[in-house]
């Protein structure tokens, strides 16, 4: 991302090179772990605990929703 960025910056005449033009990424060792979503009534079940505090709730509901794990 900040070589992308950065790259816009050359392009629109911010800066006259990119620092980070030759930098990558490490690439993440790959493992046979298998991920679980949760299902609807897992989700429902979650979100129905009012011990979790609703800001709280409503951060996991987002993060559910949108993918984040």
């Amino acid at each position: 991302m900040l070589r992308l960025g950065l790259d816009e910056d050359v392009i629109d005449g911010h800066v006259e090179a990119n620092p980070a033009r030759d930098i990558k990424a490490p690439k993440q060792p790959h493992t046979e772990d298998k991920w679980t979503c949760l299902t609807q009534p897992e989700i429902d079940a979650v979100l129905a605990r009012k011990a979790i505090p609703e800001p709280k709730r409503l951060v996991l509901q987002f993060a559910i929703y949108s993918g984040l794990r």
